[in-house]
């Protein structure tokens, strides 16, 4: 009786039916699942290293991978890891100082969040666009769209406000200035993102407008003058500014 081998021309090769089990076992490890993962896939009780089959050179790779002395993240990996959802750490995305945590950063639908919510809940509500802490990564076309939605919606809510302010519609005024600051600074990272000058897995970071829930707290208390807060943000710009350059928009 022939081999299955044999049958499709691979004369020589012998394989039980176990070293199938032996190989997928070293397959799920150099994939870097957890030896407590790979026992429970496989119905194990106690643990079995014995099915690994890993070269010497390749366990010493990934512990070099992960060491804190040896590791290294370049842009390729951090975007292999952002498109594959894989988990990314702060010190993947910036240079950690002596004494700093390294932590698991948080993706958000537009990129990628360094806050560290273990602290608090997040001070900006969810309001990516207003937030410092975001950062985008060049090459991840699927975050890149969705900014784009985002630019669109924004977009459509700003000739709102426009129309809404034409009408003298109350509060329409800071309507116009909150929904265009927003479109201006979601337009530019869109234009940064595309720049082929960018490497892909290059990170692009957004600029905080200074607002956050406590900050808003203290201002409505008066406590705290919201020009002070907007004043830190020189670099944005005026609102005849902002409308002269969101004209030119297309989405």
């Amino acid at each position: 009786m022939q081999s299955i081998f044999e049958r499709h021309g691979y004369k020589g090769i012998k394989v039980n039916t176990h070293a199938f089990r032996h190989e997928l076992n070293t397959e799920m490890h150099r994939a870097g699942l957890s030896q407590l993962l790979i026992d429970a896939f496989s119905g194990r009780t106690s643990m079995g290293s014995v099915y690994n089959h890993e070269t010497v050179e390749e366990r010493t790779q990934r512990v070099a991978h992960y060491h804190p002395k040896t590791k290294h993240s370049n842009a390729a990996q951090r975007l292999e890891k952002v498109k594959t959802n894989q988990p990314l750490s702060l010190s993947d995305v910036k240079d950690l100082h002596e004494g700093d945590q390294d932590l698991v950063i948080h993706q958000t639908h537009v990129g990628i969040c360094v806050h560290n919510f273990a602290s608090e809940p997040c001070p900006k509500m969810g309001a990516c666009l207003t937030c410092g802490k975001l950062g985008c990564v060049k090459g991840d076309d699927v975050k890149l769209a969705n900014l784009k939605e985002e630019r669109a919606d924004l977009k459509r809510r700003y000739e709102k406000a426009l129309d809404a302010k034409s009408r003298d519609i109350f509060g329409a005024s800071e309507w116009v200035k909150k929904v265009g600051m927003d479109l201006y600074k979601c337009n530019a990272l869109i234009r940064t993102l595309e720049n082929p000058e960018l490497e892909n897995g290059d990170i692009v970071w957004n600029v905080d407008n200074g607002w956050t829930l406590t900050n808003n707290a203290a201002a409505m208390a008066g406590l705290m003058d919201a020009n002070v807060i907007e004043d830190k943000n020189e670099q944005l710009p005026s609102l005849d500014e902002l409308s002269a350059m969101l004209d030119d928009i297309e989405v």
